[in-house]
């Protein structure tokens, strides 16, 4: 009988009979089901019989699955989290389901990090390795952040539900595992202010927008440009912004009041759209107060989305796009 045990906010601990109601409000929820080989719920019988599998699991060496609940609520499963070594002393399969209502709140990799850390000191395995299918973006998510690495794809690996299902494999050996780091509680951090922004931070927030878009999407990456009018080191004119997810997106257009009427700001903005042409962008946009430079883009193509009302002195911000 493997034994309960605790991590920050969760009780983890074997299923019991009880426990079909519970498990039963999550697994008949079709999108828990999708990316599974099991077919969501359709009675509480069918939580019994998974129960009944469960229970014939769990005495066995090297399979352990664990209810997850809340500490304060010890009785009502939210999920489950199994690793199962099907005796061998090499590896372990991590597995895994959780009720829709609490995804993305950090509690699957409270949960399998814990039972990771404890098989690896319990079974001395060398490797514990996930399966998921391509389209299981949010798998994909959690085991990359369990420090598990991308082993390759095997197609048509499985028939499930009525078709054949590519598999992609994850593992993470024991040496690695010491570099994962703990689960993050939302209590363990400050939120400092600054006004005074390091480019370096900047990046930080760039990088982790970019890795999500590629990850989900497979967006290309969030890329900067700047086009500039200089007097050797001045700047008497420019533009900057940024391109991603097929826009071009102007930040920041300014030129200096000398060389206003020059036609210099429609000059810097054609550099901006060409580049976005060159890079395959499918419209551009920017951003402009009423004492701006509203006309200007008008006249140059750019189209009103949005009037905003409420600034400082019954001023109104605007929002242009113009396609390309």
């Amino acid at each position: 009988m493997i034994e309960p045990f605790e991590t920050k906010r969760l009780f983890m601990r074997p299923l019991k009979f009880d426990d079909a109601h519970s498990i039963y409000e999550y697994a008949r929820d079709p999108l828990v089901a999708q990316y599974v080989s099991w077919d969501a719920h359709k009675s509480i019988e069918d939580s019994r019989t998974y129960i009944s599998y469960a229970m014939t699991l769990s005495p066995k060496p090297g399979a352990d699955l664990f209810a997850i609940t809340f500490k304060d609520d010890p009785d009502t499963v939210i999920g489950t989290v199994c690793i199962e070594t099907k005796g061998s002393k090499v590896e372990g399969e991590l597995s895994w389901a959780l009720g829709r209502q609490y995804w993305r709140q950090g509690i699957m990799y409270e949960a399998a990090h814990a039972l990771i850390e404890r098989a690896f000191d319990t079974y001395q395995i060398e490797r514990i390795f996930a399966i998921c299918d391509p389209p299981n973006i949010a798998s994909k998510a959690l085991m990359n952040k369990l420090g598990m690495k991308y082993e390759g794809c095997l197609r048509s690996k499985i028939f499930e539900k009525g078709r054949f299902w590519d598999l992609e494999y994850y593992s993470i050996l024991m040496h690695e595992w010491g570099q994962v780091p703990d689960p993050i509680q939302f209590d363990d951090y400050t939120i400092e202010y600054s006004s005074d922004l390091p480019s370096e931070d900047i990046a930080v927030l760039a990088k982790g927008i970019s890795d999500n878009a590629r990850l989900k999407k497979g967006m290309e990456p969030i890329e900067h440009f700047g086009f500039f009018v200089k007097d050797n080191d001045q700047v008497l004119a420019g533009c900057n912004g940024v391109m991603y997810y097929g826009c071009l997106y102007i930040d920041q257009l300014w030129v200096t009041e000398e060389l206003r009427g020059k036609g210099i700001a429609k000059r810097l903005l054609q550099s901006a759209e060409d580049l976005g042409h060159e890079k395959g962008c499918s419209m551009s946009t920017i951003n402009t107060m009423d004492w701006e430079a509203l006309g200007l883009y008008q006249k140059l193509g750019y189209e009103v989305e949005i009037a905003r009302d409420g600034y400082s002195n019954n001023s109104t911000f605007y929002l242009l796009r113009k396609k390309f």
